[in-house]
């Protein structure tokens, strides 16, 4: 009896042992590793990487309203040119519509072929000149907001032409700065110049 009772015992601060050694490895192993030293960029944001929820159409019109009134206000617009601009930006759109329409039915086509039943070489063959149709469409809408910028360009005066040329330095300068990872989780805006 004596023996059988310090047996028991014995077995069981084995298994105590085994048990709280075990215990003590699996908290180990759950234990996160200590965050990255923080820079300053957007990725240490806890919201960093969702998509913010998406706007209605009039939360988007209004927005863009703003914008236009917050940039017609920085280059001191007069009516005249804001006229002139109106009337560019509108005869730009009829010509540009039909480009767009031609891009998305060729994209809706590609969607298609991804989904259709013809094989894999055969889809990448189709999807792969469909792609070279849209090309030479994609330059020709280059083109013509090239060719919208520049008369937009021309209606300014110098002091509204230096000002522009600033406020598409400082865009450059936020983009750049959002799209070079310093850090190696995201871009820095702050420090631009880290690698």
């Amino acid at each position: 009896m004596k023996k059988s009772l310090i047996l028991t015992m014995a077995l069981s601060l084995l298994m105590m042992g085994s048990i709280s050694s075990s215990l003590a490895n699996t908290d180990n192993d759950n234990v996160p590793p200590p965050p990255p030293e923080k820079c300053g960029c957007k990725c240490h944001h806890p919201n960093f990487g969702q998509h913010p929820p998406k706007m209605t159409k009039a939360e988007f019109e209004k927005m863009q309203k703003e914008r236009k009134k917050e940039f017609e206000k920085k280059l001191k617009l007069t009516k005249k040119q804001k006229q002139q601009i109106e009337a560019n930006r509108l005869a730009k759109q009829e010509k540009m519509e039909p480009i767009k329409k031609e891009i998305g039915s060729k994209i809706a086509k590609i969607h298609q072929i991804k989904t259709s039943n013809i094989s894999e070489d055969e889809k990448k063959a189709q999807i792969e000149a469909i792609k070279k149709e849209i090309e030479p469409l994609k330059i020709k809408a280059d083109e013509l907001r090239l060719q919208n910028m520049k008369e937009f360009e021309a209606i300014l005066t110098d002091k509204q032409r230096a000002t522009l040329e600033e406020m598409k330095k400082e865009r450059r300068a936020e983009f750049k700065g959002c799209h070079r990872p310093p850090c190696g989780c995201r871009p820095c805006p702050i420090n631009p110049e880290k690698k």
